[in-house]
């Protein structure tokens, strides 16, 4: 475990509490819906930038989101976060046809316990859900509190 900067002498921890992340994955996901012409003004904004533009803050975005390993650790340890609470990114993948959206969330929570487990001390996650399908998305948050999330 890595030194934690505010906890001893100060009595408290200091927890991010709105740190995401996204898999590789769901990037790719979100590139080909732009590229296929998604009609969502926001997201193509917002998404359309960060997922492809060569720029040093958008690579910088790009490549933090996707860490949940060494560089995020490293990162709150240089900003004195002791804990950070991990979710998927917005918006997330209520963006896809219900399988994929499934599919993709089931990847992405399966990735953010194996990194809870790995900085059990540093990570708390929380368990993707695809509003598509609210019956699934019941048993993916009981999935999901069985591989150590949060709902």
């Amino acid at each position: 475990m890595s030194e934690l900067k505010t906890g001893g002498a100060q009595g408290y921890l200091r927890i991010a509490t709105e740190e995401a992340f996204i898999t590789p994955q769901i990037l790719a996901a979100y590139r080909r819906l732009i590229a296929a012409g998604i009609d969502d003004p926001g997201f193509v904004s917002l998404w359309g930038f960060y997922s492809s533009s060569p720029s040093a803050r958008a690579t910088s975005i790009r490549e933090k989101l996707q860490d949940l390993g060494a560089q995020r650790i490293a990162d709150m340890d240089a900003t004195g976060i002791d804990k950070a609470i991990i979710a998927l990114t917005a918006p997330g993948t209520h963006v896809f046809a219900v399988d994929e959206a499934k599919r993709l969330t089931t990847d992405a929570n399966d990735q953010l316990a194996v990194a809870c487990r790995s900085h059990p001390d540093r990570y708390i996650g929380m368990t993707a859900i695809a509003p598509q399908d609210p019956a699934w998305s019941a048993k993916e948050i009981q999935r999901g509190h069985a591989l150590g999330l949060r709902p």
